[in-house]
């Protein structure tokens, strides 16, 4: 982030001038700055008569130098009438009525931030709390938490968290620190739907490592306040940049408050509306499978998991988006959930997640107004079928996998019951159909098949037999892919049967 970044440079410099203090004549120091006052005033001044957010944006920046390196800003400032026009632009950015805010509120901020240091200055200037107040302020102005909101948080989180810590207890107030911080991750959770601010939850959950308790209790207000908006498809998850936020909040918080695996597994098992969904609504929806996946695949062991989804009573959802299988709705007049073992639970939901999102990317690709709006829930796609070949090919949920292979085995047809989903036949015509258009997505799927001993002819005969006027570069990528994995498929079986 720009403030990591600016932190840095900041303290780069600040050791510079210790270590050039120490060796030279503070007098003559001062004078040296002191040169730089005409320029500084003048900046002042133009600040007030501008609207160039550009120059009011560095001459910010200039002050916040200057003060980090312990200039006395009241002998800048000395009636304070450059800090009451800054406050008083909070009136017009709530409004609305300031261009590119979201780069002119960060700046604010973080001079501001630097001016609460009383210390450094022959009185005081502006406090904590009041920082704070201004960013309520924004939060409730209506505006666009994007722009102007969470811009303002950054600075602010980033100095209370990781830098006042870091201060003597002489020097500040540690329960009134302690106060600032919960207020600060109240106002987090708020927005919590976002990711630059997920971002900043992890931040604040790794600086808390030193407290457990704090630890524990801030963990667990994320997590409650995270996953209901994750089942809820309210987490943006639209990017890359998203997941990954996503993902290293929930590395970050502590373990002991995802043990059980009862809220993920609730959260994972949500009922969701996808009819005539969105793309936007689907990367939602497999972003928080992907993070809840992830999360059960590497701290989860296979035993627990279905121990719990069985203790829970759990079921796969109904989602009706599927209905062209259920055409006279017999699914509504069937009991929501038959029993059924947990293995079978979970195999049944990977498939459906595979059938929901490749008819979805099918749709999406073949559609007459076609774009690049579908690229990422493509991306999203592989990586959940890359977590299910981890999944069958390490061993860590061979029962899961079992089941899996007997429902590709066996050739089920799974649209007939509240547990819907896709036959496999379905699926593997829609692959077919992506091939061209996407061709790892095609790979990675038929790689999938040979995990579970799926040995169609017909399809694999479809896979290998390329027509002469398909002789395009993806489906040529395609056919020598292909042709490996199903070489390498029916050689695990030829050497089966030598053994």
């Amino acid at each position: 982030m720009w403030m990591n970044c600016l932190r840095r440079k900041a303290d780069r410099k600040g050791s510079s001038f210790k270590v050039f203090s120490r060796g030279a004549d503070k007098s003559s120091l001062a004078s040296y700055i002191r040169l730089f006052e005409p320029m500084v005033i003048k900046a002042l001044k133009q600040y007030t008569v501008t609207s160039d957010v550009q120059l009011q944006c560095r001459v910010l920046l200039l002050l916040s130098q200057l003060v980090q390196l312990r200039v006395n800003y009241c002998l800048l400032d000395s009636d304070q009438i450059f800090l009451g026009f800054v406050l008083k632009q909070f009136e017009f950015i709530e409004e609305g009525q300031i261009p590119h805010a979201e780069e002119l509120i960060p700046r604010i901020f973080y001079f501001l931030v630097h001016l609460s240091y009383e210390k450094h200055h022959s009185k005081c200037i502006i406090g904590v709390p009041k920082v704070i107040q201004l960013c309520d302020g924004l939060m409730a102005s209506g505006q666009s938490p994007v722009t102007h909101c969470i811009p303002a948080l950054v600075p602010v989180v980033e100095d209370v968290f990781l830098v006042r810590g870091t201060s003597s207890a002489s020097s500040f107030d540690l329960k009134e620190l302690e106060t600032q911080r919960e207020v600060l991750v109240s106002m987090l959770l708020r927005l919590v739907e976002y990711h630059q601010v997920l971002e900043l939850l992890s931040v604040v959950l790794n600086e808390s490592h030193d407290s457990e308790e704090r630890w524990r209790r801030w963990s667990r207000q994320v997590v409650d306040t995270l996953l209901p908006l994750l089942a809820q498809g309210r987490v943006r998850l639209e990017s890359r940049a998203a997941q990954h936020s996503l993902q290293r909040v929930l590395t970050s918080v502590a373990p002991c408050v995802l043990r059980p695996v009862d809220s993920l597994l609730r959260t994972l098992f949500s009922e969701v509306s996808l009819v005539h969904s969105t793309t936007v609504a689907m990367e939602r929806w497999l972003g928080m499978v992907l993070a809840i996946l992830l999360l059960l695949i590497s701290q989860g062991k296979e035993e627990v998991v279905l121990a719990r989804l069985e203790e829970l009573d759990l079921c796969l959802p109904f989602t009706s988006s599927l209905e062209r299988h259920d055409p006279l709705n017999v699914a509504a007049t069937m009991p929501k959930c038959k029993q059924q073992p947990p293995e079978q639970i979970m195999a049944r939901f990977l498939m459906q997640v595979l059938g929901l999102v490749s008819n979805h990317i099918h749709c999406s690709v073949y559609s007459p107004l076609a774009g690049e709006e579908s690229l990422y829930l493509q991306e999203q796609f592989s990586h959940f079928l890359l977590y299910c070949i981890y999944m069958f090919e390490s061993g860590s949920y061979c029962r899961v996998a079992t089941a899996v292979m007997q429902m590709v085995q066996q050739g089920k047809e799974m649209g007939r019951d509240p547990n819907s989903c896709l036959p496999i036949d379905d699926i593997n015509s829609l692959f077919l159909e992506l091939a061209p258009k996407c061709p790892m997505l095609m790979f990675k799927w038929c790689y999938l098949l040979t995990l579970v001993n799926f040995s169609d002819q017909t399809f694999w005969a479809q896979i290998l037999r390329t027509q002469p006027h398909d002789l395009i570069l993806e489906q040529g990528y395609c056919k020598t892919v292909f042709l490996h994995s199903f070489c390498s498929h029916a050689h695990d079986h030829i050497a089966y049967l030598f053994t």
